[in-house]
């Protein structure tokens, strides 16, 4: 293993840890396993269900190879029926027909694209090894001409640990596999829930408080409790729909992609502040911030006016938040890895703040 994939494999180590490696695969696609479920099995299946059915598949077929995967599960479709029936019984909540388990076992296979590639993975594989390369050697000769010095591997890990914790939910709700998607439905659908029986019950509230104070006489009721707890609801009440406001994904909402993407980009650019790169610097030769992000999206592989426009806006967009938030300069070039790390965490705290855990799945070390 050469030193590039040694380094390359720890930073992918290092973002999994951490919970912000992006997925770049998707078993199946999640809205249309739900439809298809619904329709022919007559059952609501929510993302967590689909997870256990998969992970059914996945370890009746992580021991065998791709060809064996196919023989073994299409010619012995059989034999997952003892396997899935328990499970569909917990997630139906009731005892399901065999029509119905051989339908969610037909459903799954012909969704399942681990039963369509040459190569199926059930883990993470590092960064490609000429892609980290190449983003190394570009972002060493971007700073080399700013800082007389080229940047640590700590340095270029801690840039691509600063992009992946926004831009790997960006990925996760533009993944194909409509995961996340269908989760933030679900969630929506809960909140609803919630909302409308928080509304009966403050409506029923109301009414019992004022037929209680319409009586001239009667038993001794704690009204003031029953107000109390009238006013704790109505404060659950807006605070479950601000909530649910929070999780749309229009325009201007937190949860949009482009919104996400453009908080990946200001903390890179705080990042790339702290590291060396002046705003100084900007002149008739360009300005090596928008070099810095070309680089860091692959953007500098594609050519186009319409990039540089768009990177431009951007990098104002960037300049203006720092405005905002009170941040006149940046003492570039932090040498300490430890100082770097603190100086980004107070700039992030200015950003959207993420719930990140870190992930269970595997680095898989093979090329």
């Amino acid at each position: 293993m050469t030193q590039e994939q040694r380094d390359s494999l720890e930073l992918s180590i290092k973002l999994n840890l951490k919970g912000i490696f992006p997925r770049d695969y998707s078993f199946i696609d999640y809205s249309l396993a739900k439809k298809n479920l619904k329709k022919q099995v007559s059952q609501v299946f929510t993302v967590s269900d689909i997870d256990q059915i998969i992970r059914i598949f996945i370890i009746k077929t992580s021991q065998l190879t791709f060809d064996n995967q196919i023989i073994s599960v299409y010619k012995n479709i059989r034999s997952l029926y003892g396997d899935m029936k328990p499970q569909v019984e917990s997630i139906m909540n009731t005892i399901p027909s065999r029509s119905q388990i051989f339908k969610i076992i037909r459903i799954f296979l012909d969704l399942m694209t681990i039963f369509k590639t040459t190569q199926p993975s059930f883990s993470i594989k590092p960064e490609n090894e000429n892609i980290y390369v190449s983003k190394k050697i570009e972002l060493n000769k971007l700073f080399l001409s700013k800082r007389q010095s080229e940047l640590t591997k700590e340095e270029l890990h801690f840039i691509d640990e600063t992009w992946c914790y926004y831009h790997s939910i960006v990925v996760d709700i533009d993944n194909q596999d409509n995961r996340l998607k269908e989760q933030i439905k679900e969630l929506n659908i809960s909140l609803s829930t919630m909302i409308n029986s928080l509304e009966i019950q403050i409506a029923t509230t109301k009414q019992f408080i004022s037929q209680i104070e319409s009586f001239p006489r009667f038993l001794n009721v704690d009204i003031i409790r029953h107000k109390k707890n009238l006013a704790q609801d109505e404060d659950l009440l807006i605070s479950l729909k601000s909530e649910k406001n929070r999780f749309k994904q229009s325009n201007s909402h937190e949860l949009n992609s482009a919104k996400l993407k453009e908080q990946a980009y200001f903390a890179i650019l705080f990042c790339a502040e702290t590291l060396g790169l002046s705003p100084q610097e900007i002149n008739k030769d360009g300005n090596p911030f928008l070099s810095f992000l070309e680089i860091m999206t692959g953007l500098n592989k594609i050519q186009g006016t319409g990039i540089k426009n768009r990177l431009s806006q951007v990098y104002r967009k960037y300049k203006n938040h720092k405005e905002r938030n009170g941040i006149i300069g940046v003492n570039p070039m932090i040498n300490d890895i430890s100082v770097l790390r603190k100086k980004n965490t107070i700039f992030q705290s200015t950003l959207l703040s993420l719930k990140v855990k870190p992930s269970t799945y595997l680095i898989n070390k093979d090329k």
